[in-house]
């Protein structure tokens, strides 16, 4: 399966790329939650979703496990 990578801004869809990354039906239904609301709430949340990611990379990379 074949998935086109979307990016909103400024609520103008744009292609980015594709991927075979395959969504289970929770995370797509919270993606389209998360489309439903105002911009500015998108960006809210995303901005957290990439702080959080980059928090775990982070942890692994300097833990000494």
């Amino acid at each position: 399966m074949v998935l086109f990578l979307v990016t909103c801004h400024k609520r103008h869809p744009t292609l980015v790329d594709k991927t075979d990354l395959e969504l289970d039906k929770a995370t797509l239904k919270r993606q389209e939650d998360i489309n439903a609301l105002p911009y500015e709430a998108q960006e809210y949340i995303f901005n957290h979703i990439d702080i959080m990611i980059l928090d775990f990379k982070n942890k692994k990379t300097y833990s000494h496990k």
